[in-house]
C-alpha cells in the first residue's frame, strides 16, 4: 500500500515560567527571535509530561487538505504555511 505525506498543525498549550519583568513582547521575542530554539521546547515538553505524566490534554492536532506525494513537498508546504503564520 502506498503512503501519502500531510502536514499537521499541532498547538501546544505550554504552561512555562519567565522573569517576572519581562513583557509579552519580550517573551514572544524570546521565543521566536532569539537564540532560543524551538528544540527546547522538546525538553520542556519532556519535562511537562514528566510532571503531568502526559501531553495529551495541552495538544491539538489539525490535518491541512494538501496531500504530498514525497516528503520534500510536504515539508516545503509547512514552511510556507509556518513563514505566513509569523
Amino acid at each position: 500500500m502506498g503512503r501519502q505525506y500531510r502536514v499537521v498543525k499541532v498547538t501546544i498549550n505550554l504552561p512555562m515560567d519567565f522573569p517576572e519583568d519581562w513583557t509579552d513582547e519580550d517573551i514572544e521575542f524570546y521565543l521566536n527571535e532569539s537564540s532560543s530554539c524551538c528544540d527546547n521546547r522538546i525538553d520542556d515538553l519532556r519535562r511537562y509530561s514528566e510532571t503531568h505524566g502526559c501531553i495529551c490534554s495541552i495538544t491539538n492536532h489539525e490535518v491541512y487538505p494538501n496531500k504530498f506525494d514525497d516528503p520534500d513537498s510536504a515539508n516545503n508546504y509547512a514552511v510556507r504555511r509556518s513563514v505566513m503564520v509569523l
